[in-house]
C-alpha cells in the first residue's frame, strides 16, 4: 500500500509541475540572482550586490504574480467546462422531453 501512495504522491507532484511550471523557473531565477547578489557583497561590490538583490524581490514577484495569473485562468477555463456540460445536459434532457411529445 505504501508503494501505491508513494506513487500517487509522485504523479501528483509531476502534474502540478506541469500545469504550473513558473513555480520551479521563478524559484529557479530567484535563488540564481540571490547567489550572484551573495557573491557580489561577499567580493565587496556593494552597488551591484545591492541591485541583485532588488532584481531578487522583482523575480519572486514575477513569479507569483504568474501562479495567480495561470490559476485564475484555470478557474475561468474550469467555470467554462462546467456551463458547457450542464448547457449540453439541459440540452439533452429537453430533446427527450420533445421526443416524448
Amino acid at each position: 500500500m505504501g508503494a501505491v501512495n508513494s506513487e500517487l504522491e509522485e504523479l501528483f507532484q509531476e502534474k502540478k509541475r506541469v500545469r504550473n511550471p513558473f513555480v520551479p523557473i521563478g524559484a529557479l531565477v530567484t535563488a540564481g540572482v540571490l547567489t550572484a547578489g551573495l557573491i557580489s557583497f561577499r567580493q565587496g561590490n556593494s552597488h551591484l550586490g545591492q541591485k541583485l538583490m532588488r532584481a531578487r524581490v522583482v523575480a519572486q514577484g514575477a513569479t507569483v504574480a504568474l501562479m495567480s495569473f495561470v490559476l485564475k485562468i484555470e478557474t475561468i477555463i474550469q467555470d467554462l467546462q462546467f456551463s458547457l456540460i450542464s448547457a449540453l445536459c439541459t440540452a439533452q434532457a429537453n430533446l427527450k422531453d420533445f421526443e416524448m411529445i
